[in-house]
């Protein structure tokens, strides 16, 4: 009987080869060997891990980019919002002034045009104001006889030194004046004679005072007229 020897070099070789390729017919009948549960376990942690870690870069990638994309609208809103805001605000500016422009041109043409007017028209509006002034001054002096002694007081302020002096009145002014003769005396210092004298061209409230250096008319109308003539003489010089 012969005795087991060891095997050499050239047999374990040959004892791996005839390994490997049993390994590989083995895999290609019955497919992949089972993985021992420790290292399934490992290799099931590991692929949990990158699997994780691939979602972790997704995600972060896709924040990145939405944070980039909003900053990127919010800058270029934010920019659009200041340009177009700036130009809005000149268009506004631009159009007030214009607004105020025509304003002030409209203002002046208004201002001249009343000029105008009021140039063109000015006469007639003093005659036509005196002439009611006149209207009402004689329907008030026809009853208030208290108009005719105001009107010859005032005549009388003008009276320079005299002797005589004849007041002339409308007969519907005459008694009231005559009830009055002492008052108008004291006004007359020095006169030594009045004369009250009815006169029908004079309208009632008006009267005519005669003296040696003169008269003075204090009728009415001739004073309206003497009004008139002083504001129509003031409008032609200012024009």
């Amino acid at each position: 009987m012969s005795e087991a020897r060891a095997p050499g070099p050239t047999q374990a070789a040959v004892f791996e080869d005839i390994g490997s390729v049993a390994r590989q017919e083995r895999h290609r009948l019955f497919g992949p060997e089972p993985e021992a549960p420790a290292a399934a376990e490992a290799r099931q942690r590991g692929e949990a891990e990158a699997a994780g870690m691939l979602a972790r870069a997704r995600r972060d990638a896709a924040a990145f980019g939405q944070k980039a994309r909003e900053d990127g609208y919010r800058d270029g809103h934010a920019e659009g919002y200041a340009i177009g805001r700036g130009e809005g605000q000149r268009a506004f500016d631009a159009e007030r002034a214009a607004m105020r422009a025509d304003v002030e041109a409209l203002t002046a043409r208004i201002a001249e045009e009343r000029a105008r007017i009021w140039r063109d028209c000015e006469e007639d509006v003093i005659r036509l104001v005196l002439e009611i002034a006149r209207k009402v001054v004689k329907d008030d002096a026809e009853v208030n006889r208290g108009i005719a002694l105001s009107t010859i007081r005032n005549a009388l302020r003008r009276v320079v030194a005299t002797d005589e002096v004849r007041i002339r009145v409308n007969v519907l002014d005459l008694e009231t004046v005559r009830s009055s003769r002492a008052d108008l005396m004291e006004m007359l210092d020095g006169v030594r004679h009045l004369e009250l004298v009815e006169d029908r061209r004079v309208s009632p409230g008006g009267c005519v005072v005669e003296t040696a250096n003169g008269a003075i008319d204090a009728r009415i109308d001739t004073q309206v007229g003497e009004i008139e003539t002083a504001l129509l003489g003031m409008a032609r010089e200012a024009r």
